[in-house]
């Protein structure tokens, strides 16, 4: 059976969807910033030596410290929100 959505709209429908999501998780992000959150450390970053940790609502936190901490949760400060990531610092 022939599909009667051509891949052009799909596409369309699609990229509106994306745009949607996006300005929500902004939203979502931006609304945390100057919050103190509970994160885990779970790794580094290879590129740039920053940890990266998320928050209980599942939200990736960049942050410097010590890589002894990974493993660990730790209270952060969110100072930087992006689309999808927040930036903080361990307080």
């Amino acid at each position: 059976m022939d599909d009667p959505i051509s891949a052009e709209e799909k596409s369309k429908w699609f990229r509106e969807l994306l745009d949607v999501q996006e300005e929500i998780a902004a939203k979502r992000c931006a609304s945390l910033v100057g919050t103190t959150e509970r994160v885990l450390i779970e790794d580094v970053k290879e590129k740039t030596g920053e940890l990266n940790a998320r928050t209980s609502g599942n939200i990736i936190v960049e942050l410097n410290g010590d890589h002894s901490l990974i493993g660990t949760f730790q209270n952060v400060k969110i100072t930087k929100a992006r689309n999808w990531i927040l930036k903080g610092e361990i307080v």
